[in-house]
């Protein structure tokens, strides 16, 4: 999950959850190795042609670009809690807090595309290296940053170097695992990965900032990358690249500062700059639509992001799945916790044994129902189906009040939003990569990032917004109303997902010219 979202939330003594800043949803990893070394050993190929061609070990590839992923889904969400910390000792100001979180998610969401490109001409392996490097060095001059501008620089660095290892590592998973069973349980892997390292990451960064010290949490990123990098040399083979891929300038500035522009109004919209988020929004879309119609008119020249890749119902119909419910689970990562907190008054040690159950289901989720549903069932269809149990979660949640019982009130609630997660991380994944060839394969797995992280970018502006409706009163503590609507909200986002994806799923469309190569 993935991985990646992240907009600065201002505090507020009377809106607990603008305590913390970002939440990121990119696709991320299961929290134990050998977990994935047991699922691994029962594919049924041992060994599969992959990114270069020849053969390598699928489980040793399925090792790597796990751990791969969760480096970046920790790195997403270790840092929540860490920023009154971070500030403290570096002495820095409220208004210049949220750059800690911002600079990582500028340079992730608007560097993913330029990446994937960077990848094919690189080649998958090297792009690993280079990527995985630069995190690492990036991660420890982080921990290490004497000052606020050192930190914030190593943090850009750290957001382009994981804009380069996250649409390689989707796309080495795709190649080696092209189809069938074994594709399915892959993917299930990368599902259950995509939630459970962002939580990780999410729970971490207390304890670490509180027993040892803030700089633990980026430290702790370098003990996770460096075995990356020598598991990429590892297992990666070398061989992939296409150094005659086209990467223009005019495409290349128009949709990172695209991309960079609509990531940044969200984060000023948090900080109630309306005004400059509105002008800063509106030229990241024209941007983004220009890049759009640039790439629709070059005929056979090669384009950034082809139009062959969007030209499937069913991966259209998958991306919104992603994003949406990347946006949904902002709620599940962040609300939740507070609410267990202000409502239910948890102490911290509390709530995360709460918020425990939820990492596992969706491991098993992903692990074990979502194949046996896609051998039963439409992909397709699994993931429209999925949406709505997240969705009866949420909606089951809003009747909760500070009395309740957590077996009865609140435990039904995280599995069912747990069980749809999993599901729909795995299967819609699998969806929007299926079928691609290898010139879009980069290009197609940066995508996947791209509507998460615009997505959970989105859902947090949204629900804050919804939040604040109900906080108007100036009460030092939220009531249950206002997560009620806030949880409300949710739910009609989870079922929104549901509405449109299935539209797209069932949709007839398909263009045999653009998609020539690709499903």
């Amino acid at each position: 999950m993935s991985s990646g979202w992240p907009l600065p939330v201002r505090a507020s003594s009377h809106q607990p959850w603008r305590q913390s800043s970002q939440i990121y949803f990119d696709s991320r990893m299961i929290s134990s190795a050998q977990e994935i070394v047991r699922v691994s050993k029962g594919l049924d190929v041992a060994h599969s042609h992959g990114v270069s061609g020849s053969t390598v070990s699928a489980p040793r590839v399925l090792m790597v670009v796990s751990a791969a992923q969760l480096v970046i889904g920790l790195d997403s969400t270790v840092m929540n809690i860490t920023l009154p910390a971070v500030q403290a000792d570096l002495g820095f100001s409220d208004e210049l807090r949220h750059w800690v979180i911002t600079a990582y998610a500028l340079a992730f969401g608007s560097l993913l595309l330029i990446g994937a490109r960077i990848g094919d001409r690189i080649g998958t392996r090297k792009a690993l290296l280079l990527g995985a490097t630069g995190f690492a060095l990036a991660s420890l001059t982080s921990g290490l940053a004497p000052t606020f501008e050192v930190l914030v620089g190593a943090r850009t660095v750290q957001g382009a170097s994981a804009a380069l290892v996250a649409p390689a590592v989707l796309a080495a998973l795709t190649a080696v695992f092209p189809a069938g069973r074994e594709r399915a349980r892959a993917f299930g892997i990368y599902g259950a990965v995509s939630v459970t390292g962002t939580a990780l990451g999410l729970f971490l960064g207390g304890p670490l900032t509180q027993y040892l010290t803030w700089r633990s949490t980026l430290l702790v990123l370098v003990a996770f990358a460096v075995p990356v990098v020598a598991g990429t040399a590892w297992a990666i083979p070398p061989g992939d690249r296409n150094p005659s891929r086209e990467l223009t300038v005019a495409g290349a500035a128009s949709v990172t500062l695209g991309l960079f522009g609509v990531v940044l109004s969200l984060s000023l919209f948090q900080a109630s700059q309306t005004v400059w988020a509105g002008v800063v929004l509106t030229t990241g879309v024209v941007l983004l639509a220009g890049f759009f119609l640039s790439s629709s008119r070059r005929g056979g020249a090669d384009p950034l992001l082809s139009p062959r890749i969007l030209a499937s119902a069913d991966r259209a119909g998958a991306l919104i799945a992603l994003g949406l419910s990347a946006a949904g689970l902002f709620a599940v990562f962040l609300f939740t916790v507070y609410f267990f907190q202000d409502v239910l008054s948890y102490s911290p040690v509390m709530t995360g044994l709460a918020i425990l159950p939820f990492p596992v289901v969706t491991v098993a989720s992903s692990l074990l129902l979502a194949p046996r549903l896609t051998r039963r069932l439409r992909p397709s269809s699994a993931v429209v189906l999925s949406l709505l149990l997240p969705g009866a979660g949420m909606a089951l949640l809003t009747g909760t009040d500070s009395g309740a019982s957590y077996v009865v009130g609140v435990l039904p609630s995280i599995v069912a939003v747990a069980i749809g997660t999993g599901v729909i991380f795995a299967v819609a994944t699998d969806l929007a990569t299926d079928g691609l060839n290898d010139l879009d394969r980069n290009v197609g797995a940066a995508l996947v990032h791209v509507v998460q992280q615009v997505g959970g970018a989105t859902g947090i502006a949204a629900l804050n917004a919804v939040a604040s409706l109900s906080t108007g009163s100036g009460d030092e503590r939220a009531g249950a109303g206002s997560y009620a609507l806030v949880f409300a909200a949710t739910a009609g986002i989870y079922l929104l997902a549901a509405l449109l994806s299935g539209i797209f799923f069932r949709a007839p469309f398909h263009l045999p010219r653009l998609a020539q190569g690709t499903r």
